[in-house]
């Protein structure tokens, strides 16, 4: 099943993420690229990932832009003046787009557990856990999809699992 193609001709100018406690982070992230191979790959995709134990967010909430890419070049304007009004410019005629993505209840809680327990056998500052879970946003013309992944330093059966991206 596809849910979607990767953004091609474009990037996605990142402007805030906010948690469901109301917190926004003001991002300033761009994600771009070409065609690759898997969805890990995919225009457009970016992860994240967390260190502790503080949990998954149920959700997110993400306001972006997209603007062409390649975009503009300061080298083609005659000053940093004429090249930061040609940004603005573009940007303000850009239309923000919003989309909630649902996390905590598309991973499974047992593969969450695994990787907080993973985690509680290392003591700060002593490596990496054996397993951690990561989390994947790829932005396509059909809005953001969303896959995580149980990765291992060790062989372990893998697990993973969210949107079919192509």
């Amino acid at each position: 099943m596809n849910y979607g193609s990767t953004m091609e001709g474009r990037s996605a100018d990142i402007r805030t993420i906010t948690f469901p406690s109301g917190k926004r982070m003001i991002y300033g992230l761009t994600v771009t690229g070409g065609r690759k191979p898997n969805w890990r790959h995919a225009v457009g995709t970016t992860e994240g990932m967390s260190g502790d134990t503080r949990g998954i967010p149920e959700w997110l909430d993400f306001e972006w832009r997209e603007p062409s890419y390649p975009g503009l070049k300061m080298k083609d304007f005659p000053s940093d003046e004429a090249y930061s009004k040609a940004v603005s410019e573009k940007y303000s005629k850009l239309t923000t787009k919003t989309q909630r993505v649902f996390i905590k209840s598309r991973i499974p809680p047992e593969v969450v557990h695994e990787a907080i327990e993973s985690r509680l056998h290392v003591q700060k500052g002593q490596g990496l856990p054996e397993k951690s879970l990561w989390i994947y946003f790829i932005w396509t013309d059909d809005g953001i999809k969303f896959r995580w992944d149980l990765y291992c330093t060790k062989p372990c059966v893998t697990k993973e699992g969210g949107d079919e991206v192509d």
